[in-house]
């Protein structure tokens, strides 16, 4: 971050946690000397890592909640502490009640670029600097409703005890521990901050910091989770493991790499959306879907990890293969670049996605990587079928970045299926031969090629005035698209232009 996009945090910071603990073991302080002599000269901002009480009891009831990016581990840790406790379980729904999801779009960004700010955002940042929560209920009022800022308030207050028992007091001793280690780092991840913004091409100003903030898991081995949320960084680790505190370092500067990306000008996002729009290659799609954590990864644990210790991490970088691949083949390309103060530009992305076609040539056709971002249709509007079939879909691929629109004759339906590079998921579940007449006013190729007559195929296809691939379901029930997703799951490499049929024969 669990649903996906969960999973993905959860599985990059147990492959950070592996990747950097041999090389932070054996800093040293003349490891810097790796680093160019001019950005001793550049006024970085501060960079510190801090154990914040108001934020450890909120992320707790957020992990409790399942809330996103949350870690399986530490939610599991408190169920079984909290398992014959129902005030503890009336907590947690009274904060699974409350709606973090309201906020506001960042104009002028292109779409495929974060562009939202939520009040989840807001609970983080302002949480991190809250000195308790009293403070903490000051500098969020008004972005809540205010009796669910009234509930909010309740449900922390009462959390905190239970907090305080399970992993604050107990795990004091380690947290004192884990701060006195990386605040020796502070001042040198603070230097290779320069480097990397100004790769970025973001001009980040000196006087606002960058704060990891520590969240303390009072477990020994497990998963963590870490998210980024403009200059905080939230982040967990294994407060029982003697050595996995050291993880964290490699954890920081890849969601700083994150953060860099998304506070890019608005100028230069668009010029980066333009440099893969206008690339002929069928790989430019995906190769942007996996920029930023490509990027991250490459930076992070790539040049990063050589700066810090002298030797490049030979393991695996990242658990996601796609982007551990990605990350490795545009390692060249982001150390030339880091080297001679170069900002990202047309020549970096072109290369990029080459460096990505030749790593992977069959990105094009693997639903594996296809769906790691994906527009979803159905044309039913039924909250229960909906939630069945986003449901089937995630538990097969890693989805990254999603959107639901229903039904297809809806506006936003109709508008969206034009977006460009995106992979669209079409699920028909009633009205099949209506439907499909319906689509062919809006893709040419289904227009050209007769309907299948099986009751529940699928039928897959390159569409090229929106340079996407479209993945067209057409099911009975949920149990049909199951089977049909998991048929996918087995053979992830299509062939555009073929169907695929439950049935042995049509009709039957």
């Amino acid at each position: 971050m669990i649903r996906i996009t969960h999973l993905t945090y959860a599985m990059r910071h147990l492959v950070l946690g592996v990747a950097m603990l041999a090389g932070v073991v054996g800093l040293q302080v003349s490891s810097f000397a790796q680093v160019s002599p001019q950005a001793t000269f550049q006024k970085a901002p501060d960079f510190s890592f801090t154990t914040n009480e108001v934020l450890c009891v909120f992320h707790f009831v957020h992990t409790a909640a399942d809330g996103e990016h949350s870690s399986q581990s530490y939610r599991a840790f408190i169920e079984e502490n909290t398992a014959e406790d129902p005030v503890f379980a009336a907590l947690v729904a009274d904060f699974k009640s409350i709606d973090f999801t309201q906020g506001y779009r960042r104009s002028g960004l292109p779409k495929r670029r974060y562009r939202a700010r939520t009040v989840m955002d807001f609970m983080w940042t302002h949480s991190a600097a809250s000195t308790d929560l009293e403070d903490f209920s000051q500098r969020i009022f008004g972005l809540l409703p205010i009796q669910e800022h009234a509930k909010l308030e309740d449900v922390l207050a009462k959390a905190q005890p239970y907090y305080k028992r399970l992993v604050w007091n107990p795990q004091l001793a380690n947290i004192q521990r884990t701060e006195r280690f990386l605040d020796a780092y502070e001042d040198r991840v603070s230097r290779l901050f320069y480097q990397v913004s100004s790769f970025y091409g973001t001009p980040w100003p000196s006087d606002i910091s960058f704060t990891t903030a520590l969240c303390p898991i009072p477990l020994a081995s497990g998963v963590t989770s870490a998210v980024p949320k403009v200059n905080t960084l939230v982040c967990s680790y294994l407060s029982e493991n003697d050595e996995d505190y050291k993880a964290t370092l490699g954890v920081a500067v890849h969601e700083m790499c994150h953060s860099i990306y998304d506070e890019q000008p608005a100028d230069l996002q668009k010029q980066i959306d333009d440099w893969f729009m206008l690339s002929k290659s069928p790989f430019a799609t995906h190769a942007y879907t996996y920029f930023n954590e490509g990027l991250a990864t490459a930076i992070g644990n790539g040049w990063a990890y050589e700066q810090l210790n002298g030797y490049i991490d030979e393991e695996d970088w990242y658990a996601d293969e796609t982007i551990n691949g990605f990350a490795k083949a545009i390692h060249p390309l982001i150390n030339s670049y880091l080297r001679e103060r170069q900002t990202i530009d047309r020549p970096f992305v072109d290369a990029a996605i080459e460096a990505f076609a030749k790593t992977f040539p069959d990105a094009d056709r693997d639903l594996n990587v296809l769906f790691n971002r994906v527009g979803i249709y159905s044309n039913t509007e039924n909250e229960e079928s909906l939630t069945e079939y986003t449901d089937e879909l995630f538990k097969r691929f890693k989805v990254s970045s999603s959107f639901l629109r229903a039904p297809l004759s809806s506006p936003g339906a109709k508008s969206s299926m034009g977006y460009p590079q995106l992979t669209k998921l079409i699920i028909i579940d009633s009205e099949p031969a209506e439907n499909w007449e319906r689509l062919g006013g809006k893709f040419e190729e289904i227009a050209a090629v007769n309907r299948p007559r099986s009751k529940n195929y699928s039928y897959t296809f390159y569409d090229n005035p929106s340079k996407s691939t479209i993945v067209l379901l057409v099911v009975e029930n949920a149990d049909a698209l199951s089977q049909l997703l998991e048929v996918y799951k087995l053979q992830p490499l299509v062939d555009l232009g073929q169907s695929v049929s439950l049935d042995r024969r049509a009709g039957e």
